[in-house]
């Protein structure tokens, strides 16, 4: 009998180890680090469908699993816009309000790190 799903690391490979979101490349050890497969349709969908089926796996960096979570999209395109809005949200805020709290050495550093994570 054919196996019905794939491994992560077979979903990380189909994908080009990037997350389909916001393009996070896993292809270092520490950028692999952050990689996780996502059930497009959420298993929470209780669809007739496989949630294991390998069209319903995707790759995706930590963050944009964690705030996908069990919203439902018609597309990739619909979910990488989204995510993107929300992810633009979470920015403002933490320059805003978090950014203000932190030593100056410290806010160089962060901007630095942001600046990498944003060019990802």
């Amino acid at each position: 009998m054919p196996r019905l799903t794939m491994t992560d690391e077979e979903v990380f490979a189909r994908d080009g180890f990037r997350c389909v979101y916001c393009r996070w490349d896993g292809r270092s050890f520490d950028g692999w680090t952050f990689l996780v497969v996502d059930h497009f349709e959420p298993k929470s969908a209780r669809t007739k469908a496989d949630p294991d089926r390998p069209e319903n796996l995707v790759t995706a960096c930590v963050i944009c699993n964690q705030m996908k979570a069990h919203f439902r999209f018609t597309s990739v395109e619909e979910a990488r816009a989204k995510i993107g809005e929300w992810r633009s949200q979470m920015r403002m805020f933490w320059e805003q309000r978090v950014k203000p709290l932190i030593p100056a050495t410290w806010a160089r550093v962060a901007g630095e790190a942001l600046a990498a994570l944003a060019g990802a």
